[in-house]
């Protein structure tokens, strides 16, 4: 998951999904305050020089094809070839990883095109730079 901006409350969603600070809050109540308020700190501080301030939130890859699938109707395959691509994957890395042919990969990534609606697989990778 991707948070822009210096809005508290971006800071805010972003503390509340970390799995990372979740056991940390559990301990340390007061410190999800504080990490907003650190974070909304840095945030403003960027903004301030002309930039933004982007956080990634990691997500196992489980939950990136589930939640991937969901939005566009893919197959767990077709989202992890979707997720490769958009990570800067090749397809022929991927059929070597996966075991499977190169023919059977154009297949899915044909089928991921047209579920997506991208035409190339630079307009997949800017259509899931987000995911």
């Amino acid at each position: 998951m991707r948070i822009k901006g210096t809005g508290r409350k971006a800071v805010e969603a972003m503390v509340a999904t970390s799995e990372t600070l979740a056991d940390y809050v559990r301990l340390y109540p007061d410190a999800k305050r504080r990490a907003v308020e650190i974070v909304t700190g840095v945030a403003g501080d960027y903004a301030e020089m002309g930039m933004e301030l982007v956080i990634e939130i990691a997500e196992d890859a489980a939950a990136r094809v589930e939640r991937l699938g969901r939005m566009f109707g893919l197959t767990a395959s077709e989202a992890l070839l979707a997720l490769h691509i958009a990570d800067g994957g090749s397809t022929a890395d991927y059929a070597a990883a996966r075991r499977i042919t190169r023919n059977t990969v154009r297949n899915q990534l044909q089928a991921v095109f047209d579920k997506t609606g991208a035409r190339r697989q630079t307009e997949l990778v800017r259509l899931l730079a987000d995911y």
